[in-house]
């Protein structure tokens, strides 16, 4: 079961039922972790962004190079 579905139906369970201590400790520690791993996500993806723009460069630096290099 995925960190989305179980936080989903602890939130369902809390709307129709009080949750239990330990229930409540778990839907704070699932989003805690859901968070955690949002950013890790977030942080990959804009490494690999940079990676890609470190290797292509982007049509702004190629065209500035070509006109610097022509004069």
């Amino acid at each position: 079961m995925t960190i989305k579905n179980r936080i989903l139906i602890l939130d369902s369970k809390g709307e129709s039922s009080v949750l239990h201590d330990d229930e409540i400790t778990q839907l704070h520690d699932l989003s805690l972790n859901l968070d955690s791993l949002s950013r890790a996500q977030n942080s990959i993806s804009w490494q690999k962004s940079r990676l890609q723009w470190l290797q292509e460069g982007d049509t702004n630096s190629k065209n500035f190079h070509g006109v610097m290099s022509n004069c």
